[in-house]
C-alpha cells in the first residue's frame, strides 16, 4: 500500500508500520493478507500507522481502493532462485 498523501500535510516519505486497516489491527503480513477480502467490500477505508524514524506518532488516513489502477498483489523474494514471486490477490467478485 503507497501512503502518499496524508490529509495533515506533513508526509515527510520514509518508511512506515501500519498498526491498524479499517479498524483491524495488523501485526503480520498474513493479518494483512486475512483482511484485503473485506476491503474489496469496503473501497473506503481507514489506515493507522507509525511513521519509523524520527516521529513515532500515530496517524490515521482514509484510503480508497482502486482496482481499476492495480490489483492488490503479495510479493515474496525467493532466495533460492533470487527472484521475486507475484501472487495476485483476486476480489471474490472477480472471475
Amino acid at each position: 500500500m503507497e501512503i502518499s498523501n496524508p490529509s495533515n500535510g506533513t508526509y515527510q516519505g520514509g518508511a512506515f508500520q501500519i498498526t491498524e486497516i479499517a479498524g483491524k489491527k495488523i501485526s503480520t503480513i498474513d493479518e494483512l493478507i486475512d483482511i484485503i477480502p473485506d476491503l474489496f467490500k469496503k473501497k473506503v477505508f481507514d489506515v493507522k500507522f507509525i511513521r519509523l524514524g524520527s516521529d513515532f506518532g500515530e496517524y490515521t488516513i482514509t484510503t480508497k481502493y482502486s482496482p481499476e489502477f492495480a490489483d492488490a498483489t503479495l510479493y515474496t523474494f525467493n532466495s533460492s532462485e533470487n527472484k521475486w514471486e507475484v501472487k495476485s490477490i483476486k476480489n471474490p467478485k472477480q472471475n
